[in-house]
């Protein structure tokens, strides 16, 4: 199902959902031409072989309501034949609407607007694993009522909010601080149910942030992280961010040795200090 959603703004037509258009750039440091092969579930965008230095690109358009627009890939090149996998868009996760991607032979990184640099970067899945969002035909078979219904309920909030609607999910940024008593590295390793964000490295007292847009019916996005340090190579979880617990959209925590504390930086308060799960 395509969406062109308009509103009028003094007789003129705005488009609220624009198209997404994903950019993959070769960045692989033996300068291999990459094969790459990028589907949707309704969409096979083919097999592509790009040189060293250029891009492939292509465009669509998400599903505003359901969230469950996303787009998977599979990357090899000649010194290693095995296929290496990533969720090139998930809407849930990406708020970009040009959503810039280098390859190296290591993982992809996606542009960081607020660094200016490409340092987001994603552990390579070994099979693809499409969003469950994707998974059964009650969410993306929706019949053509619900679908009338949902578009009715966006229309509305968005002519009678007098801006932005509700109902659309700001992005999120969770930025972790190392606070560390003793100073030294902090390991972090951050997931949620269809994203591994990797393992990072995080020096005292730097911080590591990552970003995506939660849930738009149903407060069920949770990312959970394990951290070590090397005096301490036990791990350590604590849930990250909860839907249904937190309603920050810029989400800071400083992790100490006996805890994990979030703050509110805007308007000061004390501390809500988490104690590390078992497991």
């Amino acid at each position: 199902m395509a969406f062109a959603i308009l509103m009028l703004k003094e007789g003129e037509a705005i488009e609220i959902f624009p198209k997404v258009e994903v950019k993959i750039t070769n960045q692989l440091n033996s300068k291999e031409g990459l094969t790459l092969h990028c589907k949707a579930k309704h969409d096979d965008l083919r097999e592509y072989t790009i040189k060293y230095g250029d891009h492939f690109i292509f465009g669509f358009e998400p599903n505003p309501f359901l969230l469950v627009s996303l787009y998977f890939c599979s990357f090899r090149w000649p010194s290693d034949e095995n296929l290496h996998y990533i969720n090139i868009y998930d809407e849930r996760r990406d708020m970009c609407l040009e959503c810039d991607w280098i390859v190296k032979e290591g993982g992809p990184c996606t542009y960081d607007s607020d660094t200016g640099t490409f340092d987001i970067c994603y552990a390579w899945k070994s099979t693809p694993e499409p969003s469950s969002a994707l998974d059964g035909s009650n969410i993306t078979n929706a019949n053509s009522t619900m679908e009338v219904l949902l578009a009715t309920t966006m229309v509305f909030a968005i002519s009678s909010g007098g801006g932005e609607a509700g109902i659309i999910p700001s992005e999120v940024s969770v930025q972790i601080i190392n606070t560390l008593d003793s100073h030294e590295d902090l390991i972090c390793h951050c997931k949620s149910k269809e994203d591994d964000l990797g393992e990072h490295t995080i020096t005292y007292p730097n911080f590591y942030s990552f970003k995506f847009r939660p849930n738009v019916l149903v407060e069920s996005t949770l990312f959970f992280c394990s951290f070590r340090w090397p005096s301490n190579q036990t791990l350590h979880y604590i849930n990250i961010y909860n839907q249904g617990r937190d309603d920050c959209t810029t989400c800071y925590w400083n992790i100490r040795e006996r805890d994990a504390c979030t703050y509110d930086y805007a308007t000061p308060t004390v501390p809500t200090c988490y104690s590390w799960h078992k497991n």
